[in-house]
């Protein structure tokens, strides 16, 4: 994966996660190979584009026990995952965070976030890390409220990060704020 022209964010200290509390009729699980088709449903409903499961997951230290679904009344409506990844070891890495459009701002995306947050804390992982899109605003505000903070890895990115805090309504400088 390539970085260069993504936002970077950090979530600097795992610990401080706190346990999923889900409302009545959410529930999260791990995937099971019969979910396949389903993981790529929802992705390609959240993101508008086809993504291969297969190279998605072939990832270093990806396993299914990492890949996570939020289902609301009984359907798989949200999906996360992690892994270590290459540029960053011993950080966790959350990714392909995708909620179908039919269940938009019901926090489903958030929980499946938790739930990946959750697993690392539990596996002694400290930190994690994500890359997502300037224009991914409701992503980027609930990352945040989530505890990631912005990693500064480009001379662009104090102005980049500047204009998604004013976006998502952040009263803060994301200069002080870099993890």
């Amino acid at each position: 994966m390539d970085f260069k022209d993504q936002l970077i964010m950090r979530h600097p200290d795992l610990t401080k996660v706190e346990d999923i509390k889900l409302p009545e009729g959410y529930r999260i699980h791990a995937y099971e190979p019969s979910m396949k088709e389903r993981w790529t449903e929802i992705v390609v409903s959240a993101f508008d584009e086809p993504y291969d499961f297969d190279d998605k997951t072939a990832r270093p230290k990806w396993s299914p026990d990492r890949l996570f679904f939020v289902e609301i009344d009984g359907e798989d409506v949200a999906t996360a995952m992690s892994y270590e990844h290459w540029d960053y070891p011993g950080e966790g890495f959350l990714h392909m965070v995708g909620t179908d459009k039919k269940a938009k701002g019901k926090g489903a995306g958030r929980i499946a976030t938790q739930a990946v947050l959750c697993w690392l804390r539990d596996h002694g992982i400290k930190t994690c890390i994500l890359s997502t899109d300037d224009f991914r605003l409701p992503a980027l505000h609930v990352y945040y409220s989530l505890g990631f903070r912005p990693v500064m890895n480009r001379e662009d990115m104090p102005e980049r990060w500047k204009k998604v805090y004013e976006n998502i309504g952040i009263d803060a400088d994301p200069l002080e704020e870099q993890a």
